[in-house]
């Protein structure tokens, strides 16, 4: 069993609650997952709030690996997607080329309030909406890194984020970012 927040986890919860998002979490591990739908080409990714003392990880992970292939450019792809990233970043795991964004909230003995929460939960929401047709540009056509970064860089989805679980069309969160 590891340690974890109970106090945190109930603060993640309530906002998780509150959205009206539909999530396990593993008593045991700290962990929450959920899915989360996104307004492009990607459509999905997989949630995982890692709840600990003192703070928090929030990872967005892709559904679609990159492979031997196309390793190379998407290396270069997210090397330069990362470059300026104020609030987290993207990660390869080079041994399944899994992709994923990750972001931290420390927030030590104090609680964080419900906006940090909200703004650390729907980090990687935003980042795969701006940079996820992008990534699976770099495996399924021949548009270079530097096409696709600047592309994604000159448009951006405002929307709030949305349960996998979730009607079609039906908002269940709110942000202003």
């Amino acid at each position: 069993m590891l340690e974890y927040s109970k106090e945190l986890a109930e603060r993640i919860g309530e906002y998780l609650q509150n959205q009206g998002w539909h999530c396990e979490f593993n008593e045991d591990t700290g962990i929450y997952t959920f899915g989360l739908n996104l307004r492009n080409k990607m459509k999905t990714i997989r949630m995982y709030i890692g709840v600990r003392v003192g703070g928090f990880s929030v990872y967005g992970v892709s559904l679609v690996n990159a492979d031997e292939e196309n390793i190379g450019t998407v290396m270069e792809y997210f090397t330069r997607v990362n470059y300026g990233l104020k609030y987290g970043n993207f990660e390869i795991d080079l041994r399944d080329y899994e992709v994923r964004f990750k972001c931290a909230h420390f927030c030590g003995d104090e609680l964080p309030s419900m906006d940090e929460v909200e703004t650390s939960i729907d980090m990687p929401y935003f980042m795969w909406s701006q940079y996820g047709d992008g990534y699976l540009s770099m495996l399924f056509s021949d548009e270079s890194p530097e096409e696709a970064v600047e592309k994604a860089e000159t448009t951006q989805d405002e929307e709030a984020p949305q349960d996998e679980d979730a009607e079609q069309g039906e908002e269940t969160a709110s942000t202003e970012k």
